[in-house]
């Protein structure tokens, strides 16, 4: 579980392993580096809900729903009430890998150039013994999202997890941007309750919005009985 001291030591860590991109020809003295800060926010963990509904109405109803809005059904099982769905994609709907912040000589660009770490595509560079070259950093989330409905009095109750795969791909950049060889691949996976980090430090957390996709066909219950 991502928790504050955990989000502390990732950040001392990475300030420590941040690579100095330095341009090749001494006329350019800028140093180009890297920030990153973590994700601050903790894993939501489980999600649940009561709604005022029958339980098998409620099953096929989320069975519909993600459907509609593109997931995969993998498996459903009427009898244990469990729909299993599928995401493969983009990763930024639904996880959270802190914010990359671009320094010139140490101190923020001018104008400040920040992006999420949860991009689906970065290019950036290097420049071993002097030569530079273009990387193009790819990251894609597959998720497994599992719903279960319970009876509970008059309603149902429903649960609802997942379970995150994040890959991180680095290609190298040919004349003209096109990916060529690969240079490194790496794959991370943790549960609704946890976070993934990546060798390099980058530590990724859902935001609860996967999860929360289950429940977006009912109208919310303050009470359950």
């Amino acid at each position: 579980m991502l928790t504050s001291s955990s989000v502390k030591a990732a950040a001392a860590g990475l300030a420590l392993a941040t690579a100095l991109l330095v341009a090749p020809s001494a006329g350019w003295a800028a140093k180009e580096s890297f920030a990153y800060a973590p994700p601050e926010r903790a894993p939501k963990g489980q999600r649940s809900r009561f709604v005022n509904e029958a339980p098998d109405a409620v099953l096929q109803t989320i069975w519909t729903s993600l459907e509609e809005q593109g997931f995969r059904i993998e498996s459903v099982d009427p009898q244990q009430r469990l729909v299993v769905a599928r995401y493969s994609g983009d990763p930024r709907p639904f996880l959270d890998c802190g914010v990359v912040t671009l320094l010139v000589d140490g101190r923020p660009a001018e104008p400040p150039r920040t992006y999420g770490a949860n991009k689906a595509e970065v290019r950036t560079g290097k420049w071993p013994k002097g030569r530079r070259y273009g990387l193009l950093r790819t990251l894609r989330l597959d998720a497994r999202l599992v719903a279960r409905v319970e009876p509970r009095g008059k309603g149902a109750k429903i649960y609802s997890d997942a379970i995150y795969v994040a890959t991180k791909s680095i290609h190298r950049l040919r004349k003209g941007g096109k990916p060529d060889e690969l240079v490194n691949r790496e794959t991370i996976s943790f549960t609704s309750a946890g976070s993934g980090r990546f060798a390099k430090g980058t530590i990724c957390v859902g935001n609860g919005r996967l999860e929360s996709v289950v429940f977006e066909p009912f109208r919310k219950s303050d009470a359950a009985p």
